[in-house]
């Protein structure tokens, strides 16, 4: 297994750290950082591509594209994430 097929977080100063490994209030800022940033869950992106065909309207669907077109999925947020509500500290 390469460092590639394991979760990963890369820190600001490029180093690789295990998401397992992270302190919790690196998690956690990690998390809230990729939100601020404009990252996604995939399972919200997903989420936000089936939804569209629900739209009526034709600027409804427009704004909802021009949305998922600028959509980030990370699986690193997925990650992130998961491991937060593993360790019980992930308040939302």
């Amino acid at each position: 297994m390469t460092i590639t097929d394991e979760r990963v977080w890369r820190t600001k100063d490029k180093r690789v750290i295990l998401i397992a490994d992270m302190e919790d209030e690196h998690l956690l800022n990690s998390i809230e950082m990729l939100k601020r940033n404009g990252y996604c869950t995939i399972a919200a992106y997903d989420a936000g591509w089936a939804a569209l065909g629900s739209l009526r309207g034709e600027m409804a669907q427009y704004y909802a594209e021009q949305e998922m077109t600028n959509a980030k999925p990370c699986h690193e947020l997925d990650w992130l994430i998961e491991e937060a509500k593993r360790r019980g500290i992930l308040k939302s």
